[in-house]
């Protein structure tokens, strides 16, 4: 779990101030602060849209309170608990960027089994055709 020392340093990198992470996270600038001073117990879902924010904008967070800048274009997304931050980033690249994707898997029964939302993803994968 990130932490808000992790969070002040990644907005650092990206010199942005906290309203604008509040805006790219979909959340108020005083959640934001209240996460970011430990003032509250962040809930899962509010870090989660708040790495996310970051993830899509080049930081990466590391073991140990570490974050840096994402060193290149290849991201690895490893394990069944990252399919949703896989298909997130997928989604988000392409609103940003356009472009086309092509998609290789061993199994696709995975893709059903681990895709928690895979109604909304298509919906919104076809909205972007």
């Amino acid at each position: 779990m990130i932490t808000g020392r992790q969070i002040r340093a990644a907005r650092g990198l990206l010199n942005w101030d906290a309203t604008l992470l509040a805006e790219k996270a979909g959340m108020t600038r005083e959640t934001v602060s209240r996460i970011e001073t430990d003032t509250v117990q962040a809930q899962e879902k509010s870090l989660a849209k708040i790495q996310h924010a970051f993830s899509v904008n080049g930081i990466e967070f590391l073991d140990h309170s570490g974050v840096r800048l994402k060193s290149g274009s290849l991201e690895v997304y490893e394990g069944p608990e990252r399919f949703d931050e896989f298909y997130n980033f997928l989604y988000e690249h392409l609103k940003t960027h356009g472009g086309d994707v092509c998609l290789s898997v061993s199994d696709e029964r995975m893709l059903a089994k681990y895709r928690t939302d895979s109604a909304v993803h298509y919906k919104r994968m076809q909205e972007l055709s």
